[in-house]
C-alpha cells in the first residue's frame, strides 16, 4: 500500500505545488467515447443543450472517496484516500468534508460571498479563504476549489462566445479571452451529449483539466458524473485527484441548514497559518 510519510507533506504539495502550478509537460487525459455519432451542427446548439442540463441541477448530497497521489520531495509516490461527504445547493453553496479513520483531513466550502479550504490543526494547521468573486477570476490558480467542483457537477459556466471544432467522438467548444487566446474548452460526447473533459487555460496553456466519467443513464438520476478526475497539475509532483461519488441523492436542506454552519465559513480559530486570496491571485498570510 502506498502511503504518505505525513499529512503535512500532502498539504505542502496541494497548496504550494498542485494548487498554483500548470501542466508543463504533463500528458493530456481524455476519456474514450464508447462509439462515435454525428456531431451537432453549431456551437450555439450545444450551448443550449448544456444550459438545459445546468437549469435542471438540483440540490444534491453524496458520499464517496477521494484518492490523491503525488511525488514528494523524497521522489517517492505518496497517496491519501479520505472518505468524503458532499452537499451542494445551486448556484453557489458547496460543502465537502474528508475523513481518514474518523479524523478530518480536509474541509472545503463556499457560499454566495466566500470560499474556504482548511487542513485541521493537528495535521498542518493551515486555512485558506477569500471572496468568491475573486476566486472566479483566479480559478486557474487554484485547482482544488468549490467553484470548479460545482461546475463539474453540472453548474457550467457558459457565458461568452464559443467556437466549435471536432475530435473523434467529441464536439469541442472553445472560448477565447480578450486577447484572442483560448481560456476554456469543453469536450462534449457526440453520442451521449455529456461533457467528458473541461480544460481551463491561462495565456493559451492548459493549467487545469477535469475528466468527467460514469454519468447515469438518461432518466436514472441527476446528470452528475460518478467519477471526477483532476490529473497532471504539476509535472514535478505528478499530482492527481480522483473523486468517486456514491449514493448520490436529492438534498432537501432546511432553512436552518441553508443559513447555518453547513454553508457558513468557519472561523480559523486554532490554525497556525491563515491565508487570504489577494486581488493578484496570491494567497497572502494574515494573522490567525
Amino acid at each position: 500500500m502506498i502511503r504518505s510519510q505525513s499529512a503535512g507533506s500532502f498539504w505542502f504539495i496541494v497548496v504550494t505545488g498542485g494548487l498554483l502550478s500548470g501542466f508543463g509537460c504533463a500528458p493530456p487525459i481524455q476519456p474514450q467515447p464508447v462509439q462515435q455519432c454525428p456531431g451537432i451542427a453549431s456551437a450555439a446548439e450545444i450551448v443550449v443543450d448544456l444550459q438545459t442540463i445546468r437549469d435542471a441541477v438540483v440540490p444534491l448530497s453524496s458520499g464517496g472517496s477521494c484518492r490523491i497521489r503525488w511525488i514528494g520531495s523524497d521522489h517517492k509516490l505518496h497517496e491519501e484516500n479520505p472518505s468524503i461527504d458532499i452537499r451542494f445547493v445551486p448556484p453557489d453553496r458547496f460543502f465537502l468534508r474528508g475523513n481518514i479513520l474518523g479524523s478530518e483531513t480536509i474541509r472545503m466550502g463556499s457560499n454566495a460571498d466566500e470560499f474556504w479550504l482548511a487542513a485541521p490543526p493537528k495535521e498542518i494547521s493551515a486555512y485558506w479563504w477569500g471572496k468568491r468573486d475573486r476566486l472566479m477570476v483566479c480559478r486557474t490558480h487554484l485547482w482544488l476549489n468549490p467553484a470548479l467542483l460545482l461546475e463539474a457537477c453540472g453548474l457550467y459556466d457558459l457565458i461568452g462566445q464559443w467556437s466549435l471544432s471536432r475530435e473523434p467522438g467529441w464536439d469541442v467548444l472553445t472560448r477565447n479571452d480578450a486577447s484572442g487566446r483560448p481560456e476554456k474548452r469543453l469536450s462534449v460526447g457526440t453520442c451521449d451529449r455529456r461533457i467528458g473533459r473541461i480544460e481551463y487555460l491561462d495565456a493559451g496553456k492548459v493549467v487545469i483539466a477535469i475528466v468527467l466519467q460514469d454519468y447515469p443513464e438518461p432518466g436514472k438520476g441527476p446528470c452528475v458524473p460518478a467519477t471526477i478526475t483532476i490529473k497532471g497539475i504539476d509535472p514535478d509532483s505528478q499530482a492527481s485527484a480522483i473523486l468517486t461519488l456514491q449514493n448520490l441523492d436529492i438534498f432537501e436542506p432546511t432553512e436552518a441548514q441553508l443559513k447555518g454552519k453547513l454553508f457558513t465559513r468557519p472561523q480559523p480559530q486554532g490554525f497556525d497559518h491563515v491565508y487570504e486570496l489577494s486581488e493578484s491571485c496570491e494567497f497572502v498570510e494574515t494573522k490567525p
